[in-house]
C-alpha cells in the first residue's frame, strides 16, 4: 500500500515510462477511495474495462484487491501481462464483447463510453454483472436521453477501434441503469487537467471536448433480497 494516490503515479511511472500521470486519473483514485472506503478494497472482486495501461486497476491491487482488466488494443494488454502479471488482463472489444461471467464487488468504467458505437451493450454487460460501478464518460450537453455519433482516428490508442464514437447524455446513461440505484456527482473535486465535471447542463446540444459526469451505481437488491445500503450516495 502506498502513502499517498501522487506515491503510487511516481512508482507508476518508472513500469511505464510514456505515462505522464495525468492529474486527472490522481483526482478519480482519490474520489473512489474516498467514496468507498479502504476497507471495501481488501479482496473485493472488481473489473476495469477499457483499462489502457491499468493503472486505476492496478491502483486498487495494491489495496488488496483481486482485478481482472481488458482493453481493445493489443499494446496495452501485451504492456499488463509482462509489467503487472499479478493482473488478470485480455483483449476485448468492449462493442462487440463481454467475456465475464461473475458479478463483480466492483466495475471500474472509465472513459469508455463514449468510445463506442454501440455503448448500451456495454452498459447493460456491467450492471448485470456489478454489485457496484464507478462510471465516467465525456458527455453530451442535452436534457433529452439521446447521444450523437462522433468520428474519431482509430490509428491512435485512446480512440475508438471502429473509428466512430458517440457522446452520450447524462440522462441517456441514466435510462439505461436499469435496475440500479445511482448518484451522479458534479463537483469540481474531480476535475484534473481539462477534464471538467462540475460544468452545467444547459441543453445547448452542443458536445464540447472534457464535458464530463461521474456516477456511482449499485444494486438495489443484493442476493438476499436486502436492499444495498453500504458504499453508496
Amino acid at each position: 500500500m502506498f502513502d499517498s494516490v501522487e506515491k503510487y503515479i511516481e512508482g507508476f511511472k518508472k513500469l511505464n515510462p510514456p505515462y505522464t500521470g495525468f492529474s486527472w486519473v490522481i483526482s478519480r483514485l482519490k474520489y473512489v477511495e474516498k467514496h468507498y472506503t479502504t476497507e471495501f478494497f481488501n479482496g473485493a472482486e472488481i473489473l476495469e474495462v477499457g483499462c489502457a495501461s491499468a493503472a486505476i486497476g492496478n491502483y486498487f491491487s495494491t489495496l488488496g484487491a483481486n482485478v481482472t482488466v481488458c482493453d481493445g488494443r493489443d499494446i496495452n494488454v501485451d504492456f499488463i501481462k509482462s509489467k503487472l502479471p499479478h493482473i488478470q488482463s485480455s483483449v476485448v472489444d468492449l462493442d462487440k464483447s463481454f467475456p465475464f461471467e461473475k458479478k463483480y464487488d466492483l466495475i471500474i468504467n472509465f472513459g469508455v463510453l463514449y468510445h463506442l458505437e454501440n455503448p448500451q451493450f456495454l452498459l447493460e454487460q456491467c450492471c448485470q454483472h456489478s454489485k457496484h460501478m464507478a462510471l465516467e464518460t465525456e458527455i453530451f450537453d442535452s436534457f433529452t436521453p439521446e447521444v450523437i455519433a462522433i468520428g474519431e482516428d482509430a490509428r491512435f490508442i485512446g480512440k475508438s477501434l471502429s473509428g466512430t464514437g458517440v457522446r452520450p447524455s447524462p440522462t441517456w446513461v441514466e435510462s439505461h441503469l436499469r435496475g440500479k440505484n445511482y448518484s451522479v456527482h458534479v463537483t469540481n473535486e474531480l476535475n484534473g487537467g481539462a477534464h471538467r465535471y462540475d460544468g452545467e447542463i444547459k441543453n445547448t446540444r452542443e458536445w464540447k471536448s472534457r464535458f464530463r459526469r461521474f456516477w456511482f451505481v449499485w444494486d438495489k437488491v443484493d442476493k438476499y433480497g436486502t436492499i444495498t445500503k453500504l458504499w453508496h450516495g
